[in-house]
């Protein structure tokens, strides 16, 4: 069966640009996030435009009525240990049931951990892992499928015209709709066979 080109498109917040996209038949997602969270994202937060939280409610409603889906980014490399105490659970917790709440579709991540809590108790999301966990092999990517990954981004960096790689990647067992991420600027991780590179992640596949 051919495969028929489907974009994810940066959202930047600008007014009337959804509306815009939406005129592009290869458009179905927008993606985004605050600049600031609980969990943080891939960007640093002077980089993205300061937004409210009723601002992304407004924007994830705005897309679903021109027919487009919404990704919330939570792909920052590290949670940076909230997960390891209950008042930080609690917050992780807060934020997922709000961007739930909202209807958000789609969630894109780095963290394992994540990955579990989501996929355990917020079902109704669907889960991207971000090119910022690097996935650079079969294995990894094997590992995060497992885990209950819809999509997977593979390392920009590593994969980068590594056609042998992608075709290792794409030979896996049918149930993950894998995809290539254009430039990421975080480095690869050294560790080839890794889920998650030590020094980027504090949770970790058994």
């Amino acid at each position: 069966m051919k495969e028929t080109l489907q974009l994810s498109v940066a959202y930047s917040f600008s007014p009337g640009l959804i509306g815009k996209l939406a005129r592009f038949p290869a458009v179905k997602e927008v993606y985004g996030k605050m600049a600031l969270d609980v969990i943080g994202g891939g960007r640093s937060a002077y980089t993205l435009r300061p937004v409210s939280f009723g601002r992304v409610k407004s924007a994830v409603a705005e897309a679903h009525q021109a027919g487009l889906e919404f990704n919330y980014l939570l792909n920052g490399a590290t949670l940076g240990g909230l997960e390891q105490s209950r008042a930080g659970q609690k917050k992780i917790h807060a934020l997922l049931r709000r961007l739930q709440e909202i209807k958000v579709n789609t969630l894109t991540v780095a963290s394992p951990y994540l990955l579990r809590l989501v996929k355990a108790q917020y079902p109704a999301f669907k889960i991207r892992v971000s090119a910022f966990a690097m996935v650079d092999s079969a294995d990894k990517a094997g590992q995060w499928e497992k885990a209950g990954a819809d999509t997977i981004c593979v390392s920009a960096i590593a994969c980068n015209r590594d056609f042998r790689t992608l075709k290792a990647i794409r030979l896996l067992q049918p149930g993950t709709h894998r995809q290539c991420r254009l430039p990421s600027q975080l480095r690869a991780g050294t560790r080839p066979h890794a889920p998650s590179d030590p020094e980027l992640h504090e949770g970790k596949f058994p």
